[in-house]
């Protein structure tokens, strides 16, 4: 992912402005299968750990994998067990 940062409209318990990360997709970095396919999901690719990373649309567990392979297979893991509930 690729982005930059802005201010937030909302303040934290301090009264403070708060930073807030806008974030893009990264051309190229081989997530847009799993964009398309999960739209709910937020992807990326950490630009230091080299890690590719999932959130559910919940904003659940940050789940991180070695590859955009391991993540879709987490991703359908974790919906069907989702759907067994």
């Amino acid at each position: 992912m690729t982005g930059e940062w802005r201010k937030s409209s909302y303040s934290n318990p301090s009264g403070n402005c708060v930073e807030v990360a806008v974030l893009a997709a990264a051309p190229g970095d081989g997530l847009d299968r799993l964009r398309a396919a999960y739209p709910g999901w937020t992807f990326w690719r950490g630009q230091h750990t080299g890690s590719y990373w999932a959130m559910p649309r919940n904003a659940g567990e940050l789940v991180s994998a070695d590859s955009p392979e391991q993540l879709a297979t987490y991703v359908a893991n974790f919906l069907a067990e989702e759907a067994e509930r």
